[in-house]
């Protein structure tokens, strides 16, 4: 493994686009919404998000198509 460079996964970045008051919806830089639970938001984030808010996420197959895992709110200084 000498000389090879190490490259990790980038989660996508989306918006969010809807809330409900056990889940919510970010829409991604495609214009797909993914659904997500409220005990998917990290640091229990979840009464943080407001929609239009930037977030990180894993994308993952769900009972109902993809939905989102592993949340994460971007501050106002995210390099991202």
């Amino acid at each position: 493994m000498q000389d090879e460079v190490k490259t990790g996964i980038q989660q996508p970045i989306g918006t969010i686009a809807k809330l409900f008051v056990d889940h919510g919806l970010p829409k991604t830089t495609e214009g797909l919404e993914v659904y997500f639970r409220m005990n998917s938001v990290l640091d229990g984030g979840f009464s943080k998000l407001k929609p239009g808010a930037k977030v990180t996420f894993f994308e993952e197959p769900g009972e109902k198509g993809s939905q989102a895992s592993t949340v994460k709110l971007l501050g106002k200084h995210a390099l991202r």
